[in-house]
């Protein structure tokens, strides 16, 4: 598991690496954009994301703890050539006063359809953890 996370962080300290090699094509954030982020009242019970398709797109509903209460980074898709992907969402850096208070926290974000396919293989990866929180293929 640290070894794909080296490798993820490895991938951007190497310029040109998180685009492709044609102009117009995709770099890791785009194609992704957080849609809402509501706060949970209380425990979120399990701690879970889904992919679904909604028309050409797909919508991510995300369950989690996050350390700040809705402002975030962009979330990007790392990509592989076998078949997976991975979505890393996390919160923005503190700038004064870091504190690490927990905010239950419902994401919702949309990915363009041409993002991704069927049967690929998405790893969601919380960045204010550093865990991967499981995975599920696409249908």
């Amino acid at each position: 598991m640290r070894i794909f996370i080296v490798l993820l962080l490895m991938c951007f300290a190497v310029p040109g690496i998180c685009e492709e090699s044609n102009s117009g094509t995709w770099t890791y954030s785009t194609g992704l954009k957080i849609v809402s982020v509501t706060k949970l009242k209380g425990h979120p019970g399990n701690l879970t994301w889904k992919i679904e398709q909604k028309g050409k797109d797909y919508i991510v509903t995300i369950n989690d703890y996050f350390f700040r209460d809705g402002d975030f980074q962009e979330p990007y898709l790392a990509d592989t050539r076998e078949g997976k992907a991975t979505l890393a969402v996390k919160s923005k850096e503190q700038k004064l006063i870091k504190t690490r208070d927990e905010y239950p926290l419902q994401l919702t974000i949309k990915i363009d359809g041409k993002r991704l396919h069927k049967r690929q293989t998405i790893y969601f990866y919380n960045g204010d953890y550093g865990e991967v929180a499981g995975h599920q293929v696409i249908k």
